[in-house]
């Protein structure tokens, strides 16, 4: 399936009645992240409330494709 019909997909289960989504805001920004190339599961990552205050990783494109207005801070290592 192409991203952006899985993007809609998403997106319209999203718009379903009867679909109640936990943090609703945050899984609109991870699909939109999504469409434009990030991995739906990393972004769905940084928006699931935890008790951390910023997202470590190794993966430098995960830092790219989250953006600057990221839910949640990333550091990347080395």
């Amino acid at each position: 399936m192409r991203r952006n019909t899985t993007a809609t997909l998403f997106e319209q289960i999203a718009e379903t009645t009867t679909v109640t989504l936990e943090h609703e805001d945050g899984v609109r920004w991870a699909i939109g992240r999504y469409r434009l190339g990030a991995d739906f599961a990393d972004m769905i990552h940084l928006v699931v409330p935890a008790e951390a205050t910023r997202f470590v990783t190794f993966d430098r494109r995960l830092a790219r494709h989250a953006g600057t207005e990221a839910p949640l801070a990333i550091e990347t290592l080395a």
